[in-house]
């Protein structure tokens, strides 16, 4: 279930990053995966966005009906960047 690993992996980083991580998991998804991985994928995920946005500003994880959205305060990818990813 990915609302059972987004808060598990959300409540490793509250030790790091106090207060910045908001975790909204109204929904659920039943994931095909290995747990581990899994829970490695949605780790580097918040962890890049805790990493690339204002030192105190929020990330919210937010469970949709079948999507996850993590959405973070940053910058963003330089246009060149984006364009390559397409």
């Amino acid at each position: 279930r990915l609302a059972k690993a987004a808060r598990s992996v959300c409540t490793r980083l509250e030790h790091k990053y106090p207060g910045r991580v908001k975790v909204d998991a109204c929904a659920d998804l039943e994931i095909v995966a290995a747990p581990a991985h899994l829970e490695q994928a949605l780790q580097n995920l918040i962890t890049n966005a805790l990493k690339y946005s204002p030192e105190h500003s929020p990330v919210e994880v937010r469970l949709e009906s079948e999507r996850l959205v993590v959405r973070d305060h940053g910058h963003g990818l330089p246009e060149a960047v984006r364009l390559r990813l397409g």
